[in-house]
């Protein structure tokens, strides 16, 4: 089975993403599986200056896993609802770059297909820096939707 990693962060290009990974599986769904990825940014890659960050870091990370889960969830609904294509979801904490070219190397995807850019906080600033670094990394085809 080929096996089609598509980093999701509830972003336009990522959207796009997912409909081209439906677009190429059309047809033959039962030869192809899907396999959304949100990563959730680890508060420790924006620091906090207070004295006491424990309960605000566990905080963000539940908030974050919420909203990762919530958007996994609509996503794979949504798939479903389109298409028989296989749908598996995966849902880490780190860098985003870094955690989706591990992800992409110990799970053996066949293929990326991601956004060109997210919905990160500094997305505005540095376009591209996450599909820009899985492109110099991964040693899969990659394809990148605007």
């Amino acid at each position: 089975m080929y096996n089609i990693l598509v980093p999701v962060d509830g972003s336009e290009p990522s959207k796009r993403a997912i409909n081209e990974a439906l677009k190429l599986t059309k047809g033959r769904e039962d030869q192809y599986q899907i396999t959304l990825l949100y990563v959730s940014t680890s508060p420790a890659y924006f620091p906090i200056y207070a004295e006491d960050t424990t309960q605000l870091v566990l905080n963000v990370h539940e908030l974050e896993r919420a909203q990762g889960n919530k958007l996994l969830k609509t996503l794979k609904d949504q798939l479903h609802a389109e298409s028989d294509v296989k749908v598996n979801t995966k849902h880490l904490l780190g860098s985003p770059a870094k955690e989706i070219c591990q992800f992409a190397e110990k799970e053996k995807v066949d293929m990326i297909i991601m956004g060109n850019r997210g919905m990160g906080a500094f997305g505005k600033m540095i376009l591209g820096s996450v599909s820009n670094r899985v492109i110099q990394e991964v040693n899969v085809p990659v394809l990148i939707v605007k």
